[in-house]
Parts: structure tokens; C-alpha cells; sequence
């Protein structure tokens, strides 16, 4: 037998006996398990994609579906300026209460009385993952909105042929890239509204970059209405419900357009309709099985990778957390929170993992240490504390790992890390060499 293949059974082994461990003692992982009548459900052929997203809200209502860091406002006694302080707990939102929202959302839309959205309409998406954005992009399945999520941080001048090219009628945009947002409106002329996630009033920078928004487009004449996604949602919550399944919902129904980054040339639009986007919440990577899904989501909407890692976390009832800062400054902070049991890992991951031991073990080196020495207690660490003892699967995303960063991985978490390969255009082609697409 090769070493590969005895590997690879030692990884499945020692996954069955922690997975095993688990079920046993620990009632979060328990409790997130897959029901199969629900799995059965949402994999019949021929369900129209806004009929699954609701199968999967009302089979798992009670279960928390969204996690972000709880935070505080603390205000500077000296400046009188108010931010928020990083709290140590995520808090969650049901399912449940998501889909109240999204429905919401999607109502408010509809009913407009000066720019109601139809479907089929294209609504353009900037700011980094976030249970806000998972509302948007899943109000835009429930009215039949094309959602258009695009690169978060970039230019202006970099996202106007993305926005000319798709004429939206509506751009949502987190708070920290409001600016961006109004350079964008002053040639957009489909836009009608701005939708602004994220938006705390009581923190003084949200409120000061609300302020000159409005200002900047009242100066342009722009007759771009400014909203906040709470508004929306407070006024949706009163308007009629819309039907389940969306006007023109069909299987080729475009329901996505997802740009490439354009690091081979001028970024391009991949048009992903009901039915490939369906595979984002039907078994997104073959074989996977249906363990408990407790995640770290931290890719953007924009990244295939990332869409599948949370709608296939909200297909298998599990819990979809969101690191707390774009930058990944607090990840190792969050991952300790969370405790996932699958993850997601990009050469920028595998860096902080590397950096992260090679600093521990620096430290402790020649301070003594237990019997089976610094650098095993390290990796124990950072496979018990720091990802919190519960991974079950990892897959790498991106530019595929050196073979030395791979062992470096499964040696610091004890789980083997697939080798994904997959584009935009082309969504997941292969796994561990096999080849798996399905467009």
C-alpha cells in the first residue's frame, strides 16, 4: 500500500474517532447535525432554487444559522468619539430570523412606491462577508434580483465597467466603502438607491461618512435615494409578503453575475443562473458527507469558494460565523470562538498558521516543556486551542499549497487538506486531482 493511501486512512480514521468524540460530548456539534428529511428535500431535481432556500429556513427555524462577534460602543472620554469594542462571543441569529428578514427585505424592495425592483433587475453588492450581506444576497434569490457581488477594497475606477456594464438599479455597500459607493452613482444612471449595510449611527466614523455621503450627492444632483438595510427591513416587515418562487424563476434564470478577479486580463462576468447557483447549496463539493457545519466564513460573496462554504453551511443546518475583521487581524481570535469543523484554508491562512507557531515556538524554546517537546505542544495548541479541537475537514482554496505547506497543516491540525481546484467561470473542477465539475 503507498504512503499516500496510508495517509490518507490514518486521516480518515483518527476524523471518524473525533467525529465520534464529538457527537458524544459535545451538544453544539450534536445539535447542528444534518436532518435528513431536509437533506432529502432540497436535493429533489427540479426545485426551483427560491423553493429550497425556503425548505431549508423552515426545516432548521430554530437552529442559529448566523454568527458575528458581539460588540460594545465605547465612547473616548477625551475625543467624545464613539467606536465599538470587539466583545469575546459571537452572537446568532435563527434561521428563523433570517429568512424573516430576508423576506422582508425582498418586500420592501417590490413595494417601493419610486424604485421597486423586478425581477430579473441587477443588484450590485460591495462590502466583505457578512450576515447583513447574506440577507441581501438572499433577498435578491427570494424577488429574483440578479445579485452582482463584487471585490470589496477596490477602486472605483476599477469597479465603473462592472457597474456600466450591469446598470443596476440598486448597489448595497457595507458602511466602510460608502465612499466608493457614491463615486460609482455619479455615472451609474440605472441606480435609483443606496442601500448601506452595517450602519451603526451611535459610531462617530459611520455617522460622519453617512453625513458627506448625502452631502457628495445632493452636491452632484444626483437623485440617488441613501438607506440603511435596518430601514429597509423595519418598512419590508410591514408590507405584503411576495410569492415563494419569483416571476421567471426557471433553472436557466440568471441569478448571479460573478466577476473574475482579472488577474488575466480585463475581469469578466460569469453568469451563473438558478441551477449553478443551486449547486452552491447541493453537495458544492462531491463527497463531502454530512457532518455538523460549524464555519469561519471570511472569503468574500464575490469568491467561489467562499459563496459555497456558506450556503453549503446553511444547507446542512449548520452555523456560518463571520470573522470580525475584513483585514483577518482578529482570525486567530475568532477561529478559538467558533470552534469549526470545517474550514477553508488560502495560502494567507496557512502563513498566519506558520508565523503563528514559528513565533510560539521561539518563545518557548529553551524554557523546557513537556515530554513530547515545543513544537508538538505548539501544533497541539494551535489543533486545541486556537481552532478550537473540532475540524473535521479543510480544504485549500486559491493558489494551490506546496507540498511542505500541506504537511505543515495536516501535521498542525490532524486533518488531511484537500487540494481544491476550481475558476470562477468554471466553479470547482477538481478535488485531490478528481475531477468533479458539474457545469
Amino acid at each position: 500500500m503507498s504512503r499516500c493511501r496510508l495517509l490518507t486512512d490514518e486521516f480518515d480514521a483518527r476524523t471518524d474517532r473525533r467525529s465520534a468524540h464529538l457527537y458524544a460530548t459535545d451538544a453544539q456539534f450534536r445539535d447542528t447535525a444534518p436532518l435528513d428529511t431536509v437533506t432529502e428535500a432540497i436535493g429533489r431535481p427540479g426545485l426551483p432554487l427560491a423553493a429550497l432556500v425556503a425548505m431549508v429556513m423552515e426545516g432548521y427555524a430554530d437552529r442559529p444559522a448566523l454568527g458575528e462577534r458581539a460588540t460594545e460602543p465605547v465612547t473616548d472620554p477625551d475625543t467624545r468619539r464613539t467606536t465599538l469594542r470587539l466583545l469575546e462571543r459571537f452572537d446568532t441569529l435563527t434561521y428563523g430570523e433570517l429568512r424573516e428578514r430576508v423576506d422582508a427585505v425582498a418586500s420592501e424592495w417590490r413595494h417601493h412606491p419610486e424604485h421597486a425592483l423586478e425581477p430579473g433587475d441587477f443588484t450590485v453588492v460591495l462590502g466583505p462577508t457578512s450576515a447583513e450581506e447574506t440577507v441581501v444576497d438572499l433577498a435578491c434569490v427570494r424577488s429574483g434580483a440578479v445579485s452582482v457581488p463584487l471585490q470589496a477594497g477596490a477602486s472605483a475606477e476599477h469597479l465603473a465597467p462592472m457597474v456600466e456594464q450591469t446598470g443596476p438599479r440598486l448597489l448595497v455597500v457595507h458602511i466602510d466603502h460608502l465612499e466608493v459607493a457614491v463615486e460609482l452613482a455619479a455615472n451609474a444612471h440605472s441606480l435609483g438607491r443606496i442601500i448601506v449595510m452595517d450602519h451603526r449611527a451611535e459610531v462617530t466614523t459611520h455617522q460622519e461618512e453617512w453625513d458627506a455621503s448625502r452631502a457628495r450627492l445632493a452636491a452632484r444632483d444626483r437623485s440617488v435615494a441613501l438607506d440603511t438595510l435596518a430601514s429597509v427591513i423595519d418598512r419590508g416587515r410591514t408590507l405584503p409578503s411576495l410569492p415563494q418562487v419569483p416571476d421567471g424563476s426557471a433553472a436557466d434564470a440568471l441569478s448571479a453575475l460573478i466577476y473574475t478577479s482579472g488577474s488575466t486580463g480585463l475581469p469578466k462576468g460569469a453568469m451563473y443562473t438558478e441551477r449553478l447557483v443551486r449547486q452552491f447549496w447541493v453537495d458544492f463539493v462531491p463527497g463531502q458527507g454530512v457532518r455538523p457545519a460549524i464555519t469561519l466564513n471570511y472569503l468574500p460573496l464575490s469568491h467561489m469558494m467562499g459563496r459555497g462554504m456558506l450556503f453549503g453551511t446553511l444547507a446542512k443546518g449548520g452555523l456560518a460565523c463571520f470573522a470580525a475583521s475584513s483585514d483577518l487581524s482578529t482570525l486567530l481570535e475568532d477561529l478559538s470562538l467558533v470552534r469549526p469543523t470545517e474550514f477553508l484554508v488560502v495560502p494567507r491562512i496557512s502563513d498566519m498558521f506558520f508565523q503563528h507557531y514559528r513565533a510560539e515556538l521561539s518563545r518557548r524554546t529553551g524554557t523546557g516543556g513537556g515530554a513530547a517537546g515545543p513544537a508538538e505542544q505548539v501544533m497541539e495548541e494551535l489543533r486545541e486551542k486556537v481552532m478550537g479541537g473540532r475540524l473535521l475537514w479543510a480544504v485549500s482554496a486559491s493558489a494551490p499549497p506546496s507540498a511542505g505547506t500541506t504537511a505543515f497543516v495536516e501535521d498542525c491540525l490532524h486533518v488531511r487538506l484537500l487540494d481544491g481546484y476550481g475558476s470562477t467561470e468554471g466553479g470547482i473542477v477538481s478535488l485531490d486531482g478528481r475531477c468533479c465539475a458539474r457545469r
